[in-house]
């Protein structure tokens, strides 16, 4: 009976250490961006002025085997403001509505932005309301918490 017992205790032993790699299989990496923004870009629905780190937030390229893009924007107001993320997808040193991958968001990403690798993004806080997608606007100062990954 013993023996018995001793069988079934390995064979317990065996079959949970084959299964430990499958229950530990870890979630996609993200890499944590957080930044500051101390006054909202200068006019409105992805047109106008921004100054580089005070209004529009460089975050920089995708390292490694990034392609996706999430960020979430909270202002001291306590509103959702509208903002834009743009990458320089042509790779001329602008962050500009009319050639670069630009997406609208109201708050934060509803999901990840695919992104091109190896080129820079930038999330511009606007001052105004936004149309695409809808959002009441009224930005003051805040933060933008972004996050890179390979998988969305």
């Amino acid at each position: 009976m013993r023996r018995h017992a001793l069988v079934v205790i390995l064979i317990i032993g065996l079959v949970a250490a084959l299964a430990a790699p499958t229950l530990a299989r870890k979630k996609p990496a993200k890499r944590k961006y957080e930044l500051s923004y101390t006054e909202p870009a200068v006019g409105t629905a992805g047109a106008g002025v921004c100054t580089q780190g005070s209004s529009c937030l460089f975050f920089g390229a995708p390292a490694g085997r990034e392609k996706y893009f999430a960020v979430e924007v909270v202002d001291d107001l306590g509103t959702a403001v509208y903002a834009s993320v743009i990458q320089d997808t042509n790779e001329d040193g602008n962050f500009l509505v009319v050639d670069d991958l630009t997406v609208g968001i109201c708050g934060a990403t509803e999901e990840p932005i695919e992104i091109e690798r190896g080129k820079a993004i930038s999330v511009w806080v606007w001052e105004g309301p936004g149309a695409d997608p809808p959002c009441p606007g009224g930005a003051s100062s805040g933060t933008a918490t972004a996050f890179f990954s390979a998988k969305p």
